[in-house]
């Protein structure tokens, strides 16, 4: 059952190598967007945090995302280092498909 799957799948990215390079293309611009989203929030927690306790004299600087922007769902966003090692693992696997469809590619008009 899921070798058929597979099979299914190697033949779909075969028959046209463009497919797997827009694949990758998406997967890696979409993981930067997304990383580059969580770096802005961590950059403006950090800037919150180290301005607000010392106006306020706490020793304590937590703040929280959605005390940044209350209006909209931040539920996307990184907060935790493991997010962030899972988007670079997606920019990765994104660069992959990427140079692994151009080498089909040019396999194919190639020799076949």
């Amino acid at each position: 059952m899921i070798d058929d799957l597979l099979e299914a799948l190697q033949n779909y990215f075969e028959s046209k190598p463009k497919r797997l390079v827009l694949l990758g293309a998406c997967t890696r611009n979409i993981a930067l967007l997304w990383l580059a989203a969580g770096l802005y929030a961590q950059a403006g927690i950090l800037a919150v945090s180290i301005v607000s306790p010392a106006a306020r004299g706490s020793k304590d600087p937590q703040v929280a995302i959605e005390q940044l922007v209350p209006g909209m769902p931040t539920w996307w966003v990184p907060e935790h280092p493991v997010s962030f090692a899972l988007l670079m693992a997606s920019v990765a696997l994104g660069i992959w498909m990427l140079h692994a469809g151009k080498k089909l590619d040019r396999f194919m008009d190639r020799y076949v």
